[in-house]
């Protein structure tokens, strides 16, 4: 598993904003680490390993809460207005409703 110390130190130094990032989870599967951004309303998708950002989803909306499934390798994103997406991690979008 990658050195999430080290990621949340990127993070922090600003390839996000730590104070928009409102909500985090991590994929052990795939060592992403998904951030809610909720300046941006996205939820960016960091590769732990490389520290680096491989996509930005928009959430339609602010992402507020994280989760990770992985049983079925989805990540459900809750935002602003009581409404939850569900994003696929393996081809890091919303999945269509």
């Amino acid at each position: 598993m990658a050195d999430l110390t080290a990621l949340l130190t990127t993070v922090r130094t600003g390839v996000l904003s730590a104070t928009c990032a409102q909500s985090l989870c991590l994929n052990p599967t795939n060592d992403q680490v998904y951030v809610g951004n909720r300046a941006d309303a996205v939820v960016a998708v960091v590769d732990a390993v490389s520290d680096s950002i491989v996509a930005r989803v928009p959430a339609g909306g602010d992402p507020v809460a994280l989760c990770h499934n992985p049983a079925y390798n989805y990540v459900y994103v809750a935002t602003t207005g009581s409404t939850v997406g569900v994003m696929t991690a393996r081809r890091t979008c919303l999945l269509p409703r």
